[in-house]
């Protein structure tokens, strides 16, 4: 017989011993878990200090977490006599997001105003780089003059290596003067 075979053995007996003391760990573990609060309180809390930070009360999150939510709004601002509005709404501190925007014409706002459009102005900051579609887009034509638009956009995904205060290009279908309020949010993800 060859001498090597006595280690080998050897080795997978080894093995097998360490395959059961794994089964008989995981069968305690989770006789704990669910037995024991304190474990699970233990367990629970390690994960809160090293793993996902989050919010799990239900309470609003804390800056540098995630479900923070930021927002901001620029309230009846002029339309430019011809062309785009430029508009900062929100500043987003560095981080990865979900972004987007709602832009609102009021009722009684020159009558010939019959669609609007709201996207992320290019060029986009330095430090921002847009996800998804690659924009933050809300887009209407065709609708009845002189009622009120609430035009919610799509979200896009954004990340930011520093602070950014991104501007948002607002136009209008139609030719007279009017205002506009623009509405953007987002909800950190990481």
């Amino acid at each position: 017989m060859y001498q090597g075979g006595q280690n080998l053995y050897g080795l997978n007996a080894c093995y097998d011993s360490v395959q059961v003391m794994e089964q008989i760990l995981q069968k305690v573990m989770l006789d704990l878990i669910q037995n024991d609060p304190a474990v699970m309180a233990a367990i629970l809390a390690g994960i809160g200090t090293s793993g996902i930070p989050g919010v799990t009360t239900g309470l609003p999150a804390a800056a540098g977490t995630v479900g923070q939510i930021i927002s901001g709004q620029v309230l009846n601002q002029a339309f430019a006599a011809t062309g785009a509005t430029l508009v900062t709404p929100l500043t987003i501190p560095p981080g990865d997001w979900n972004i987007g925007a709602v832009l609102s014409i009021g009722a009684g706002a020159p009558t010939d105003i019959t669609g609007a459009a709201a996207t992320l102005s290019a060029p986009i900051p330095p430090g921002m780089t847009v996800g998804g579609t690659g924009g933050i887009t809300v887009a209407v034509s065709g609708l009845p003059a002189g009622v009120n638009f609430i035009l919610p956009s799509n979200t896009a995904p954004v990340s930011c290596s520093a602070q950014v205060a991104p501007q948002f290009s607002v136009t209008r279908g139609g030719t007279a003067a009017g205002v506009f309020s623009l509405y953007a949010w987002g909800r950190r993800v990481r």
